[in-house]
């Protein structure tokens, strides 16, 4: 049964506030950290994480995954801990859908570089989460096409990777801006890569830079917490409605939690779309992700 309030910075919290936890913001920028990624970079995985951490941490009951936006300054300092894309980069419903394909069909130019902006993180710490970019691609284009409601992408792979609006050269001018906003903040970059291999290392670091209090027990189970298989267990049972839910009976691309495979690409895109992917990554991408201008090694 859960309980009317709870313990939490030295304080009785109503739990009706903690219901209202994903719509408060801490006015201080000093209280919060922003974490920064394209859509399919991890995001998800990492706000099951730190949701599963303070839950941990202050005894909360397990009820939503935005307990990753409380702020402690009591015994146990936490700041708040906000997720955002910040990249403009595609319609989220009808409307801009239809605006999107009347201007692409008058060959109107779309300036979605125009569109990025992290300026709401002013004065905070930041996090750039990133990830391979020909894995993002694969996985964005299923979200895209077979996941949202409000707007799925109706053609191939094969356009999406081509499409000025949502394919790869939006996805490389996304982060070669972050690359270079990066300097006007106190900042850390996170890879998806470095998260699969070793998660607990990552995570620590993470909250270390954002000033938490350090807990390791309570680190270890968010790790576990977040595993694939949980995370995929809980979308399978429903556990948090729309926040983790299969789309599509029988199809497995129309999961939230799809693979989260290291260069998953390799088995899903055809060779010239891979080939495509190399050269527009090698071409473009700024040369602070050395990392990715060679293509990573497939690992589970």
């Amino acid at each position: 049964m859960t309980p009317h309030a709870v313990e939490f910075g030295g304080q009785r919290v109503p739990m009706a506030r903690l219901e209202r936890v994903r719509h408060i913001l801490e006015a201080d920028p000093a209280h919060r950290v922003h974490i920064v990624s394209f859509p399919k970079s991890g995001r998800t995985w990492c706000r099951v994480m730190l949701s599963r951490y303070k839950q941990r941490l202050f005894g909360i009951p397990e009820f939503h995954l935005y307990l990753h936006r409380l702020y402690s300054a009591g015994p146990k300092p936490a700041p708040q801990i906000l997720f955002s894309h910040g990249a403009g980069n595609y319609p989220t419903n009808r409307k801009e859908a239809r605006w999107y394909y009347l201007r692409k069909a008058l060959g109107w130019e779309m300036d979605t570089v125009a569109k990025m902006d992290i300026s709401h993180c002013k004065g905070a710490k930041v996090v750039f989460v990133v990830r391979d970019p020909r894995d993002v691609m694969l996985s964005y284009y299923h979200h895209r096409s077979k996941r949202l409601p409000s707007y799925r992408f109706p053609g191939s792979s094969s356009e999406f990777l081509r499409d000025r609006h949502f394919g790869i050269g939006h996805l490389v001018a996304f982060m070669n801006f972050l690359a270079r906003q990066s300097v006007h903040f106190e900042h850390i970059f996170m890879f998806y890569e470095d998260m699969r291999r070793d998660p607990y290392t990552e995570m620590e670091k993470l909250l270390r830079f954002g000033g938490s209090f350090m807990d390791e027990e309570a680190l270890r189970d968010c790790i576990q917490y977040g595993s694939f298989e949980n995370m995929r267990n809980m979308e399978l049972t429903g556990r948090y409605g729309s926040e983790l839910t299969q789309q599509t009976a029988g199809d497995p691309n129309s999961f939230k939690v799809r693979k989260g495979i290291v260069g998953g690409y390799r088995t899903e895109l055809s060779k010239s779309d891979a080939t495509y992917l190399d050269e527009e990554i090698q071409s473009k991408l700024d040369l602070f992700y050395e990392r990715y201008l060679i293509p990573a090694e497939m690992s589970d």
